[in-house]
């Protein structure tokens, strides 16, 4: 049973006025969060790799021998991605969330850096994604393979790869029944660490990670301020400063700006460098802020999923030593999917009326995002008791 079914299932079976946290327990939720995990590896190993190409074949400041042999490998790289893409329409359903990661990769250096000169080979690389003219029956042939693209998904990891198994063994979750009473702080303990079950009841957080985007975070701040909301952004350090006018403007706005790490790598992994990820991302994002973060963002939310592998132990003490409460959440959008816009909404709207409180979790990188996340504000939370992060702590501290 998938992720949909089940949710839709125990939405159906609920007691009236009962609060559900329906993932907490489920098995298929926690396969399908450690293939998301594992996923996201993968992609985040390819964007880097594609970066780095585009970097080191356009940009002045690398040799001439260098920039040739990165067009080479770039070269050879675009190639295989179009022979996958060719292949089949569920070859395209695979792989269309890491060729949208690609181009918006291509974008980012664009308005980044104008000092880099794009050749031939990058500007025509990615075009074969736009063949694809037509994107409903696109998403609407996905909607109808999901559930079997899941099982699929699963059964072949599970038999294939020792890492989902290792994986699945350490994913544990944290008990959303549990509403605590104690206070906030900055902690390794339950007391530094918060998913928003513990919120005063009718309490909710707009939450959005992985920004800020040039594109997509403007939108969602001019939706944000045309409806009156403020929410909280957990962005990497490795961009924000590049983008000192939004960060600008989201503070000027009233908006609660975190920190996400450095570069969104698994700080529960053992090759991981957690200084850089934590410390430095918070003294990074101080300078960019004009203040101390109070709140940080784990990617994967692996410091509390991987909680007791020494990487994630070390992450939290490092997060704690910054005097960070580590911030999960309990309703997730699931945005990174290729889903339309609508199933997105759904998606979220369906876990929010049957919660009393809590975090949602958006990204501020995709167009889904913005458009499911608008959909939501104006159908869903409008009438609901909306509050940043910082606000929502002072006052389950009592001040």
């Amino acid at each position: 049973m998938d992720f949909d079914t089940e949710l839709a299932a125990r939405i159906k079976n609920k007691k009236a006025g009962e609060d559900i946290e329906p993932m907490v327990n489920s098995e298929s939720y926690r396969k399908l969060y450690v293939m998301k995990l594992l996923t996201y590896r993968m992609r985040e190993k390819l964007a880097y790799f594609y970066s780095r190409l585009i970097e080191n074949s356009s940009s002045e400041r690398s040799s001439v021998q260098d920039r040739e042999k990165s067009q080479q490998f770039l070269a050879n790289f675009l190639s295989s991605l179009h022979d996958f893409w060719s292949k089949n329409q569920t070859s395209r359903l695979a792989m269309a969330d890491l060729f949208q990661e690609l181009v918006e990769v291509q974008d980012s250096y664009r308005s980044a850096d104008r000092s880099l000169h794009f050749n031939e080979t990058i500007e025509k690389g990615l075009k074969f994604i736009e063949s694809n003219q037509d994107p409903q029956r696109f998403y609407t042939t996905f909607n109808q393979s999901r559930s079997l693209l899941n099982r699929i998904a699963i059964d072949e990891a599970q038999r294939a790869d020792p890492e989902f198994q290792e994986e699945l063994k350490k994913t544990v979750f944290v008990n959303n029944k549990v509403f605590r009473q104690s206070t906030l702080m900055a902690s390794t303990g339950s007391e530094g660490n918060t998913n928003g079950s513990d919120f005063p009841r009718g309490s909710w957080a707009l939450t959005y990670d992985d920004g800020p985007h040039a594109t997509y975070t403007p939108k969602i701040l001019d939706m944000l301020k045309a409806n009156g909301i403020k929410a909280t952004f957990f962005w990497l350090a490795k961009l924000a400063p590049s983008y000192p006018a939004i960060v600008q403007r989201a503070q000027n706005e009233g908006h609660h700006l975190a920190v996400h790490s450095y570069s969104h790598s698994d700080l529960s992994k053992r090759s991981t460098d957690r200084n850089q990820e934590v410390t430095v991302a918070t003294e990074i994002m101080e300078k960019s802020y004009g203040v101390s973060p109070q709140f940080f963002r784990c990617p994967y939310g692996s410091c509390i999923f991987n909680g007791k592998t020494e990487g994630s132990k070390e992450a939290r003490r490092l997060i704690s030593e910054k005097k960070m409460i580590h911030v999960l959440w309990n309703v997730d959008s699931n945005d990174w999917k290729s889903d339309t816009p609508d199933v997105i909404f759904k998606r979220t709207r369906d876990q929010i009326n049957n919660l009393s409180r809590g975090i949602v979790l958006f990204h501020d990188i995709h167009e889904r995002s913005f458009t499911a996340s608008q959909k939501l504000v104006t159908e869903t939370l409008k009438d609901k008791r909306m509050v940043k992060m910082d606000d929502v702590v002072r006052e389950i501290n009592g001040f």
